[in-house]
C-alpha cells in the first residue's frame, strides 16, 4: 500500500475518485468491514473505555489532529446499523477532507463508539 500515492490520486483527480473512496463504495467497505479487516486507521471506543478515553487518545500516532470525524454506525444512511464497521464512513468522510479542502491525512482522527448493535447479520457473524 503507498498512502502518499493514494492521496496524491485523490488531491489531482478529486472529481473522478470522490465516488470511488466515498458515495457508493464506502457503503461496500462498512457493510463487508469484518471480512476485509486488514489494520486498523482509526480510534475505537467502547463504554468499556469510560474515563480512559483521553489516555487512549493520547495514543494515536500524532499529536497535532485538525479533523476528527465519529460515527457509532448504528445509522449509516440506507444501510442501518453497521457497528464498527462504520468506521469507514469516518475514513471515506475526512478522506474527502484531505481531498477536498486539504488536510493532511496524518493529521485526521476518524473515530468509532462502539455502542453495540441490533443487526442479526452482524450479531450471528463471530
Amino acid at each position: 500500500r503507498n498512502e502518499g500515492l493514494y492521496y496524491k490520486l485523490i488531491v489531482e483527480h478529486f472529481r473522478e475518485m470522490s465516488p470511488i473512496i466515498y458515495t457508493p463504495t464506502v457503503g461496500w467497505a462498512c457493510a463487508n468491514y469484518g471480512a476485509n479487516y486488514s489494520r486498523p486507521r482509526g480510534m475505537y471506543f467502547s463504554a468499556l473505555d469510560k474515563g480512559e478515553m483521553d489516555h487512549m487518545v493520547y495514543n494515536w500516532n500524532n499529536e497535532e489532529v485538525d479533523a476528527i470525524v465519529v460515527t457509532d454506525g448504528s445509522r449509516i444512511l440506507g444501510l442501518g446499523d453497521l457497528g464498527v464497521g462504520g468506521l469507514n464512513i469516518s475514513i471515506g468522510k475526512l478522506d474527502l477532507y484531505v481531498g477536498a479542502a486539504g488536510f493532511h491525512p496524518g493529521r485526521v482522527l476518524p473515530c468509532v463508539i462502539d455502542v453495540g448493535t441490533n443487526n442479526e447479520r452482524l450479531l450471528e457473524d463471530p
